[in-house]
């Protein structure tokens, strides 16, 4: 089975790309263990995600930053998951909801 039947009508281009805020914005996610974790517990998790000093900044393009939260699982509030299904947290939780709604309201 097709999976395009038609193509419309062209129309104008959209944006042109160095004018697409939401690509060329970055946000840096700060990520650390989950606070309810043994501190063993929590340099293992450092170790594999790379955390040099227990917390470290992930910079995300705007455009990406749903994305990349809904696959660490960190969409919400993760610290309130188990800590053994969810190893890592946002640290800037408050600013990351505020950087979601402002790559919300661009759209």
């Amino acid at each position: 089975m097709p999976r395009v039947l038609d193509a419309g009508a062209k129309s104008e281009p959209g944006e042109l790309g160095e004018r697409d805020w939401l690509w060329n914005n970055y946000f840096d996610v700060i990520i650390g263990p989950h606070p309810a974790l043994t501190a063993s517990q929590k340099q293992v998790v450092a170790k594999d995600y790379g955390l040099d000093h227990g917390n470290d900044v992930l910079t995300v393009r705007y455009a990406m930053l749903f994305y990349v939260l809904k696959r660490l699982g960190l969409l919400g509030d993760a610290s309130k998951q188990s800590p053994y299904t969810q190893h890592i947290v946002t640290i800037n939780r408050k600013e990351t909801e505020d950087a979601l709604e402002r790559a919300e309201l661009q759209l």
